[in-house]
């Protein structure tokens, strides 16, 4: 009797045994950091519509699941244009000189969550970027205009912007060390605050190349 009941209770454990030894580990949550470069097509209060804005990125998330995380980035570039010419306003009259110096700063904060795609690649990885971006611009803008023979004309304009957009986008990775991966993302963004002009100042991409190095247990 002893025995069939010793033996009825090892085959009632036998399932729950190989459930402890088949089933996988929690994911545990952990962080990684990212450096890079980043490239904006647009930025408020610029003329300039391709891809131009060049600048150092910082990338700071956790990985919640094996697939899903939220991500936070900073990126600063800085731009200057100036010139200067001679032209005379009609046939005959004196020439006039005229000079520009165009000063932008744009700072790019992108709040991302990602999720990544099914791979059959242990290198090789693709993620699905969604969230907000917040980008602030200032523009000093000095010129001056001289005509022969009398005084100059001298401006001198500050502006700052603050814009929200919508950003969705794809992302690629490779993983070149257990906790180092190279990546490329790309983000398309539409903003939802005031705009000057329409469409054209509304949709910008934003790209980004450069690594990333994870901390705790992927």
């Amino acid at each position: 009797m002893q025995q069939r009941l010793f033996l009825a209770c090892s085959l009632a454990g036998l399932p729950l045994a190989s459930l402890a030894q088949t089933a996988p580990l929690a994911a545990t949550p952990h962080f990684y950091v990212g450096l890079g470069v980043s490239a904006l097509s647009y930025a408020p209060a610029s003329s300039y519509s391709s891809l131009r804005h060049f600048g150092p990125s910082l990338t700071l998330g956790t990985q919640f699941t094996p697939r899903w995380a939220l991500q936070v980035g900073a990126t600063y570039s800085k731009r200057r244009d100036a010139a200067s010419q001679s032209y005379a306003p009609s046939a005959g009259q004196l020439l006039t000189g005229y000079a520009y110096d165009n000063r932008l700063t744009t700072f790019t904060l992108p709040l991302l969550a990602r999720y990544t795609l099914d791979s059959r690649s242990a290198h090789f990885h693709g993620d699905v970027l969604g969230g907000v971006t917040l980008l602030h611009t200032d523009l000093h803008a000095t010129s001056s205009s001289t005509a022969a023979g009398q005084s100059p004309y001298l401006s001198d304009e500050r502006l700052s912007v603050t814009r929200a957009s919508l950003s969705l986008g794809l992302a690629a990775r490779y993983s070149l060390l257990p906790r180092l991966d190279l990546l490329a993302d790309g983000l398309a963004n539409v903003t939802v605050t005031n705009s000057f002009y329409s469409f054209s100042d509304r949709f910008f991409f934003n790209l980004l190349v450069g690594a990333r190095y994870h901390f705790g247990q992927r």
